[in-house]
């Protein structure tokens, strides 16, 4: 978000402060400072809250009015890299408010959450906008590789801006993750930037061992893929940092389809 000097004269507010951290530690969520995944930012989950998405500034702003919770879902994204999940909150008469993250679970009845007591920490506050960093470590519940939903409850007005995921970026010259690993042109399952291992299941018969094309986070880095000799066999990526001494081996185990690939034979017995 942009920040701003003088109160919009719709909202009597200024804008939310403009976040600092480089857009490579990031995973933007919803901000105007950053490129945002794809979100839903009011998704009808049977909520009492009017959302509504306002200009403070010429800024792009959530209201949660009237809130006893409120959802925003989100592509389903690995943010295991991270170590902060951002927002920004002004209020001026909320007493109660937590926030979720949440992951798939077996049924949408299931998913795996659980919340951070905004109004308990010592830095909740009101009438002032509020730069909160939660630690990834507060959420024991859902899987960080598969994170996909904020929900926010509470009470009274709340309004948010710059909810994003975030890092400390790495020394210079040490970062050995990748941002993007591909099986014959197509991104593999499950990707993680930092990831070290990987199970791929062929079709059964493969003999060619596919082509992987690993790509480094750091253009400075350098990524040497092995090849497996046979499937089954494992194919290996040594990933070394800018430094030279700072490395970090990635491996995909390929297997094969262990089901048979024709039908029983047709029997011939005179029924």
């Amino acid at each position: 978000s942009d920040s701003g000097t003088d109160p919009d004269p719709g909202t009597g507010l200024t804008a939310a402060p403009t976040p600092n951290k480089a857009p490579a530690d990031v995973i933007s969520v919803y901000s105007d400072a950053y490129t945002n995944i794809n979100a839903d930012l009011n998704p009808n989950w049977g909520q009492q809250t009017q959302t509504t998405e306002v200009q403070i500034d010429g800024n792009n702003t959530l209201e949660y009015a009237n809130l006893n919770y409120q959802g925003m879902q989100y592509a389903v994204s690995d943010v295991s890299a991270m170590e902060y999940v951002h927002l920004d909150y002004y209020t001026n008469d909320a007493t109660a408010l937590e926030f979720f993250l949440i992951s798939p679970g077996d049924t949408p009845q299931n998913a795996k959450e659980n919340a951070y007591d905004i109004a308990a920490s010592e830095a909740f506050a009101s009438g002032q906008w509020v730069s909160l960093d939660i630690p990834l470590s507060a959420y024991t519940v859902p899987e960080l590789d598969k994170a996909f939903q904020f929900k926010t409850e509470g009470n009274g007005t709340v309004y948010l801006d710059n909810i994003y995921f975030w890092k400390a970026p790495a020394a210079a010259g040490t970062d050995t993750s990748l941002s993007a690993l591909t099986v014959d042109g197509s991104s593999i399952a499950d990707f993680g930037a930092l990831k070290t291992s990987y199970s791929v299941e062929l079709p059964a018969g493969t003999t060619v061992v596919p082509a992987v094309v690993a790509t480094t986070t750091d253009t400075n880095a350098s990524a040497v893929v092995t090849a497996a000799t046979s499937i089954p066999g494992t194919t290996t990526i040594v990933v070394t940092a800018q430094d030279g001494t700072t490395t970090r081996m990635v491996s995909i185990n390929w297997t094969l389809d262990p089901k048979p690939q024709t039908a029983a034979p047709t029997p011939s017995q005179d029924s």
